[in-house]
């Protein structure tokens, strides 16, 4: 999960030089993959997996749990 979370935040890097077409998929692509994980997912092991995000270094990274 949290690879597919860093993913969709990396893909928004201004500093890569990638169009926006390409940026727009991946990041629909993260989210897809995303809804079909945490579908998957039992409960507790949700829980756990977004606890794991909040406490993820990177600021974006906790954004992108919180907002969606």
């Amino acid at each position: 999960m949290e690879e597919v979370v860093l993913c969709g935040v990396y893909a928004r890097d201004k500093t890569r030089d990638v169009s926006s077409d390409i940026t727009k998929e991946v990041r629909d692509f993260a989210n897809t993959i995303l809804k079909t994980i945490t579908g998957w997912m039992s409960a507790s092991t949700y829980l756990t997996g977004i606890t794991r995000l909040l406490d993820h270094s990177d600021s974006h990274v906790k954004r992108k749990v919180l907002v969606g």
